[in-house]
């Protein structure tokens, strides 16, 4: 199934995104008929030195995500890392981001490096939220409203605490399309054909 049958299925032109603004944590879309597609720039596998060197990271295919969601007419929710595979300072991330942010989708907060953030002190967790918000407010001007813990969205009262006190909500998802667990394209691709086959009225999906 194509991306944009995909999207026109899933009526993600409502997808920026489904959520209101108190903080809070949302591992599901409240509101009826919306669907959200969601993509973080980190990775929960390992990855030897050597590939590291030769790969940026979900990085490259931002401008690529971006044009096939304003081809369908959908938008979607990015949420980034400031250093993790590159640098969002970097002079080509900084136009990718302006360029998706433009095209009218969300960006939220994946933290600066994509450590645990379970393991972490709160004054840790506070530089790693800190750090990313200064570079989108850098960048583009703007604070991130939601925050997507890591790894796995695994998350804590006091990281739930922290993000609170700083304005952001904890977006979690209710489907997931196994990219980070090593799940093929077709295996992924499935995930999404499922929402859309089952015509559901919800959907919070994890798409990368």
């Amino acid at each position: 199934m194509t991306l944009a049958l995909i999207l026109s299925l899933l009526n993600a032109a409502v997808a920026i995104f489904c959520m209101g603004h108190t903080p809070q944590v949302y591992d599901s879309c409240i509101k009826v008929n919306d669907i959200a597609l969601t993509f973080d720039d980190g990775s929960n596998f390992e990855i030897s030195n050597a590939l590291l060197t030769a790969y940026k990271g979900p990085w490259i295919h931002l401008r690529n995500i971006s044009d096939q969601f304003t081809i369908a007419g959908g938008r979607a929710t990015f949420f980034l890392n400031g250093k993790n595979f590159d640098c969002i300072y970097n002079s080509d991330r900084i136009s990718d981001v302006k360029y998706a942010y433009a095209a009218g989708h969300m960006i939220g907060s994946h933290t600066w490096s994509h450590s645990d953030l379970t393991s972490l002190t709160t004054p840790q967790i506070q530089d790693a939220m800190f750090r990313m918000e200064e570079a989108l407010v850098r960048i583009l001007g703007v604070m991130p409203a939601f925050m997507r813990p890591h790894p796995f969205g695994d998350y804590n009262s006091n990281i739930q605490s922290i993000a609170a006190s700083r304005g952001q909500s904890l977006a979690l998802w209710d489907w997931d399309t196994g990219d980070a667990d090593g799940n093929t394209t077709a295996e992924s691709e499935a995930v999404y054909n499922d929402v859309a086959d089952a015509q559901l009225k919800n959907a919070l999906i994890l798409g990368a």
